[in-house]
């Protein structure tokens, strides 16, 4: 299964802080090991542009290891998984809009999910993140857990402390569609 989630500014950028969160991309490529895809960015065509980006949520119940060897990934891993890199993602998100003071609107599936906007998610996208959690039947405890299990889908391998989400997922309102 491969379900999107994209991502765009609202307004144009500014050609300084699209160079700086560029650079702040990079390092983070450098940094994580994401779980499906990693959290990208660039500028729209023509200028002024907006900044526009997407990556895909799930393994779709597994994926080849750089050895070859097919890794079997549970439906409920896989959620907690796309919940974790989704929750990351949104607070890379919500950081620039705080820092260079721009808003984003956040779709997946071709759905509007809801808007990042003065460094906050909204209620449709605390809404989808809890929605994620909900249908991995497992807590963010256990992504440390999952990230060692399939370590070897990242060079190097991720830290165990990586992916706590800030979001509360208690305080969400369930969302009303279903990814699968």
């Amino acid at each position: 299964m491969s379900v999107l989630l994209e991502y765009h500014s609202l307004e144009p950028v500014a050609s300084e802080a699209a160079t700086q969160i560029a650079s702040e991309q990079r390092q983070l490529l450098k940094d994580r090991c994401y779980w499906s895809e990693p959290l990208r960015v660039q500028l729209e065509q023509p200028a002024p542009a907006r900044l526009i980006g997407g990556n895909s949520l799930f393994n779709s119940g597994g994926y080849t290891s750089p050895s070859g060897k097919w890794m079997v990934v549970s439906q409920e891993e896989d959620y907690l998984m796309a919940w974790s890199d989704t929750a990351f993602i949104v607070q890379r998100l919500a950081a620039w809009s705080s820092s260079y003071g721009m808003s984003w609107s956040i779709y997946s599936a071709g759905d509007h999910i809801g808007d990042v906007v003065h460094g906050e998610p909204d209620q449709g996208v605390e809404a989808f993140l809890a929605g994620l959690l909900e249908a991995s039947g497992l807590g963010p405890q256990n992504v440390p857990e999952i990230n060692l299990k399939f370590a070897n889908r990242c060079e190097p391998p991720p830290m165990a402390a990586e992916s706590k989400a800030s979001i509360n997922p208690s305080t969400a309102k369930k969302p009303w569609w279903r990814l699968w």
